[in-house]
């Protein structure tokens, strides 16, 4: 019973995929990195990044805050139908690559009054306009899940709205306000793509230095030093996040309303305004990409979108954009085949050590993975490196987080009676998870696997160290153009963007859509 319970597939094969994938190029890089003979040299430089690393993620997530709090309880206070509809809108930049963000604010920065904002404050605003519909979704799903009694009991004692939500609302809902901005401040301190392409050289975190280092400077013992710094911000972002989410994780259990008791008056009108010019900034964001790909130095045409099918201006990219789509689609396939089953095994193994093993790669950035893999996999006794599946096999390890902490409390929250009534019908582990579990969680399925395809088409920072030449990903050749616009390069960047965009928007209303059916 024991050996069975240990080699069992549920937990043997996430396991071994997780030290194949995951573990050994963490050690790799960690080896370079203690292996350096210059540490003492290069550590001043290295804790200076790390600082300012920090600031920049910390300072974005408190920006995030400050424009996401005030959007968060207008969704509370509006009807569910209106609510999902500003909801989607303000959480797709939130899903977008953060490349793709940065080249819409560079497309207005060349454009408007937003070239005479300092570069670093541009990368604040940007951090915050894409996090800000994830904390205010946040802060309304926490409040709306306290008992309506208590804003009720407050206006029979004479506090007005403002006063409930000071100090009787917000202090009950502080664990999952910590929480997200603990989740911001991770995400904005691994935002490669945005700080590369607004930084343009002058701003620099662990991760730009990073890249610097190894594509350029060819040191991979200091961009292994750099590469240990980042994770051990990213780790310390990443477990104190997970400690305040066991906090918070039973507080979304109640059914949203529509709040009787909230702000009205001026009031009210102030914090439709606010969320009316969000939703607009968001709105002129995303459609920069598309005012841009059609706009070019002879004026307005096509020549942005026929240039998909080229290699750029004077054949500036080894492959066309159509051929990197179709190198990102098939390890886009490849990489779900792969982190599919396995997070389908550990989402049913209930095994608290596994499930923190399958999430500890949200801890670590996309850019110091590619930097593992770069150095583990071009061993002669792993020789990865020259073949092209070592690009889905890490956006797997990238994405397998996400899948797993959408399929967990499906499949845990399946009633054990349906299991049970299968399997005294005869039908086997097989059967029970083709003709049970599949039908039954078809909607988390799709989810994930959606949200899953988003985050590998659009993953940037192991691709930059990892695809090189024909095979190259889409992401990779958006920021080539983008960072060298020539003429048409930039058009051509921003036609490719705008299809992201809006592959983007489909997997987001076809998901609300899902779940509607299902409510």
């Amino acid at each position: 019973m024991e050996v069975k319970r240990i080699f069992a597939p549920g937990k043997a094969i996430p396991a071994l995929f997780l030290i194949f994938a995951f573990g050994y190029p963490v050690i790799a890089f960690l080896d370079q990195a203690g292996s350096s003979g210059n540490g003492s040299k290069d550590l001043p430089r290295v804790l200076s990044l790390l600082c300012f690393t920090a600031f920049l993620g910390i300072g974005s997530a408190l920006l995030s805050l400050i424009l996401g709090a005030p959007f968060g309880y207008l969704l509370t206070q509006i009807a569910n139908k209106r609510r999902k509809w500003l909801e989607i809108v303000a959480t797709i930049p939130f899903l977008l690559p953060p490349l793709l963000v940065a080249m819409g604010f560079s497309w207005y920065r060349n454009h408007s009054w937003i070239k005479n904002v300092p570069t670093l404050a541009l990368i604040f605003i940007a951090q915050s306009v894409m996090n800000f519909g994830l904390v205010g979704r946040v802060f309304a799903g926490a409040l709306t899940a306290l008992p309506h009694e208590q804003r009720e009991n407050a206006a029979v004692d004479g506090l007005g709205w403002f006063a409930s939500l000071m100090r009787i609302q917000v202090p009950q809902v502080r664990t999952a306000i910590s929480h997200v901005l603990l989740v911001v401040a991770l995400y904005c301190s691994t935002s490669y793509g945005l700080v590369l392409i607004l930084g343009a050289g002058s701003i620099n975190t662990l991760e730009t230095e990073m890249s610097v280092k190894a594509l350029e400077e060819l040191n991979l013992h200091q961009s292994a030093l750099l590469a240990g710094a980042q994770t051990l911000l990213t780790l310390l972002y990443f477990l104190a996040a997970r400690k305040t989410f066991a906090i918070t994780q039973g507080e979304f259990t109640q059914p949203d309303f529509v709040s009787r008791l909230g702000a009205h008056g001026i009031a009210l009108v102030l914090l439709r305004i606010w969320s009316g010019l969000l939703v607009c900034v968001v709105g002129g964001l995303l459609s920069a990409p598309f005012l841009s790909s059609f706009q070019s130095e002879s004026g307005w045409n096509l020549s942005g979108y026929r240039g998909l099918f080229g290699r750029g201006a004077r054949d500036l990219l080894n492959i066309s954009v159509f051929q990197a789509t179709e190198n990102s689609v098939r390890n886009l396939l490849v990489a779900l085949v792969i982190a599919g089953p396995v997070a389908w095994f550990t989402a049913g193994a209930k095994n608290r050590y596994l499930d923190f093993a399958t999430i500890l790669p949200l801890g670590l950035s996309a850019v110091v993975l590619g930097l593992g893999y770069l150095i583990g996999f071009g061993s002669s006794f792993l020789s990865l490196r020259e073949n092209w599946l070592i690009v889905p096999l890490a956006q797997s390890v990238v994405m397998l987080p996400l899948l797993h902490q959408i399929l967990t409390p499906a499949r845990r929250g399946l009633h054990p009676a349906i299991l049970e009534a299968a399997e005294l019908d005869g039908v086997g582990s097989f059967g029970r998870t083709w003709w049970i579990e599949f039908p039954i969680l078809r909607r988390n399925i799709t989810t994930a696997l959606g949200f899953g395809a988003l985050v590998s088409l659009g993953e940037f920072g192991a691709a930059s160290f990892l695809a090189y030449g024909d095979q190259a990903t889409l992401p990779v050749l958006m920021f080539r153009l983008a960072s060298r616009p020539g003429s048409g390069n930039f058009e051509i960047a921003m036609a490719a963007a705008s299809f992201f965009i809006a592959i983007t928007a489909v997997v987001l209303f076809l998901t609300n859509r899902e779940n509607s059916r299902y409510e």
